[in-house]
């Protein structure tokens, strides 16, 4: 399973993940290590979140390098979908020989057509005319972006666990819309941890954070560099328990109806007064 969060912020875009990927073994079994899924591209000043196999995160991460080289996003007479559309094309020319291969050996040993290890979804922050920017590729490959009253979106298999927890955070902890950078970290942050926390199985491994600035400075955070965002999310939890320990310790409240009158006959129509 994955989890990457990706937040459109004031001044620059936030990119959150986790790095545990369940590989199949050979006797059918599966197994979990470490994989970076979130791809940094520091002569670009670009970052590719995949949620897929890692194949197919390789395959995405040449094809978007490709398209940068070419500087397929900065030209000033390209709109960010035109150019989403070109970058689109060169992802399709990335997985279009591995689609060959295997349609070649479903022909060839008589079965159906599966392509499932080629479908995954992937979250861009890059610069575009000068301004970071944050783009979402689907399952089919279609592109958009994320800004305006949308400038987040989650991918992976935990982001059913993750959302309704963003939800809450964006309505109850962000300032302002968009959050500011270091309340996107905060926020994309906490959310991973959530999700860990109540949908454990194959999310986890260490925790990956890159952010994008308007100015083109890509950041890759270590764990010493999210002391200060892991002590916020800390001192909010303890909020929390806080609250909890003092409902627990306070009286209980009465919660029994009060006694109703008996109801007593009225002479006229038999009716109850």
């Amino acid at each position: 399973m994955t989890l990457i969060v990706g937040i459109k912020c004031s001044g620059g875009v936030a990119l959150v993940g986790d790095t545990a990927a369940a590989v199949e073994t050979p006797n059918g079994l599966s197994t979990v290590h470490q994989m970076r899924k979130i791809q940094v591209c520091e002569e670009a000043c670009s970052a590719l979140g995949v949620a897929g196999s890692a194949a197919l995160a390789k395959e995405y991460g040449f094809a978007l390098r490709a398209a940068l080289n070419k500087n397929i996003l900065s030209h000033a007479d390209l709109d960010s979908q035109a150019a989403l559309q070109r970058v689109r094309d060169f992802f399709i020319e990335a997985i279009t020989p591995e689609v060959t291969i295997e349609r070649t050996r479903a022909e060839a040993e008589k079965r159906k057509l599966n392509l499932d290890h080629l479908q995954g979804e992937a979250l861009i922050a890059t610069i575009v005319q000068g301004e970071s920017r944050l783009f979402h590729i689907d399952a089919k490959l279609s592109p958009f972006e994320l800004n305006g009253e949308s400038p987040y979106w989650l991918i992976g298999d935990g982001r059913e666990a993750g959302i309704p927890f963003f939800q809450y955070l964006r309505s109850e902890f962000i300032c302002g819309d968009p959050p500011t950078l270091a309340e996107g970290v905060v926020t994309a942050l906490w959310t991973l941890r959530f999700a860990i926390k109540v949908q454990h199985r194959n999310i986890g491994g260490t925790t990956q954070v890159v952010t994008l600035s308007d100015d083109g400075t890509i950041r890759d955070y270590d764990r010493n560099e999210l002391l200060e965002s892991l002590e916020i999310i800390g001192r909010a939890e303890a909020a929390f328990h806080d609250v909890q320990r003092t409902m627990r310790g306070a009286p209980e409240v009465e919660t029994s109806l009060p006694s109703m009158p008996r109801a007593r006959h009225s002479r006229q129509m038999g009716t109850h007064e």
